[in-house]
């Protein structure tokens, strides 16, 4: 039987995701009154959160705008897109 390691939390991972969400409330502290695209949000949020567990540093999306590791994704997604579009 196969175990997966990525299932397994560390006990470092609750207390880096419990730091980007509070940076996550802060942001909406910050802006009560602005719009915010809550998928944008989240992305970020999931982003930031995996950049600093896997890599040991955040992408620091949430707080700054569009980092070089967003764009990237962002440009994959797009050719992904247009691949499955024209086959």
């Amino acid at each position: 039987m196969t175990l997966s390691k990525l299932a397994k939390g560390r006990p470092d991972d609750l207390a880096i995701t419990e730091l980007h969400i509070q940076r996550l409330f802060q942001r909406f502290r910050e802006n009560p009154d602005d719009s915010l695209e809550i998928y944008d949000v989240i992305d970020r949020l999931q982003l930031d959160i995996a950049t600093h567990i896997f890599f040991g540093e955040s992408a620091d999306s949430l707080s700054g705008g569009v980092g070089g590791f967003q764009e990237a994704v962002d440009a994959l997604l797009r050719l992904n897109s247009q691949r499955i579009v024209l086959g």
